[in-house]
């Protein structure tokens, strides 16, 4: 072979060299995106998880808070009824005409019906209870 016969063949060489380096090179690149794709959706599941779980502590916070709310709201109806009902049983009926009369008497007969209801399940409970 000649001299330029050799260089043409070692630049052959080069070429296909470079070729095979830039294959390979190809092939990290990709391989390496696989595993930063992996990670990053490894990743996005971690964040995601921990977002749900952050969620559901606020949720379980606001059903704490809404229960105890409820909890406040009936007290105060039952506060309400009770002074209601105890300005029911103490009125003076003196200046009240026989209709108004019959009417408060029923309303009174109704609060000392559920009170006695009230006080035998209390009691009966009491009752297991010591039981």
């Amino acid at each position: 072979m000649n001299a330029s016969g050799r260089v043409e063949r070692e630049r052959q060489i080069d070429k296909n060299d470079g070729k095979e380096r830039m294959k390979n090179k190809r092939m990290k690149v990709e391989d390496s995106g696989e595993s930063q794709t992996s990670i990053h959706f490894e990743k996005s599941q971690d964040l995601m998880q921990k977002f749900h779980d952050q969620k559901m502590d606020v949720i379980f916070q606001d059903n704490k808070k809404m229960d105890k709310y409820l909890q406040l709201k009936r007290e105060k109806l039952e506060l309400d009824r009770e002074h209601k009902e105890e300005k029911v049983m103490t009125i003076d009926m003196s200046s009240l005409n026989e209709m108004q009369r019959k009417y408060i008497e029923m309303k009174q007969a109704k609060i000392f019906e559920r009170a006695t209801v009230q006080s035998g399940f209390m009691l009966a409970t009491v009752i297991c209870l010591v039981m």
